[in-house]
């Protein structure tokens, strides 16, 4: 958000400033620059889950580690992307029973288990 980071690999360095992101390339050949979605890279200090377009599993993925919860699924939820803001306070019930108004997927909880299903 401010200031300035250096980056050392090998030989290769660079220097990111707020609004950019940096990734290493796989062949080595240096660092790639980016600008940065500074919301989604900030949502975790906010408490919050921010998904842009990302996929149900995706989302899933994020959900089942911070409510230690097992997850299934049934059915092709290929193609299922989705994006919205929620408060990481907010009830896993809740946050579901929004997902499953876009008429994508439904859910099913018992105990620490959901099942994500197809629709």
């Amino acid at each position: 958000v401010e200031g300035r980071v250096e980056l050392w690999h090998n030989s290769r360095r660079a220097a990111i400033v707020p609004g950019q992101q940096a990734t290493l390339s796989k062949t080595d050949s240096g660092f790639m620059l980016a600008k940065a979605d500074i919301r989604q890279a900030l949502a975790w200090k906010n408490g919050e889950f921010r998904f842009e377009k990302m996929s149900i599993q995706g989302i899933m993925r994020q959900l089942s580690r911070w409510y230690e919860a097992e997850v299934e699924f049934k059915g092709n939820v290929e193609g299922a992307h989705l994006s919205g803001v929620f408060s990481k306070t907010d009830d896993i019930k809740q946050l579901l029973e929004v997902l499953e108004t876009t008429g994508l997927v439904a859910f099913q909880i018992k105990g620490k288990k959901i099942t994500v299903l197809s629709k």
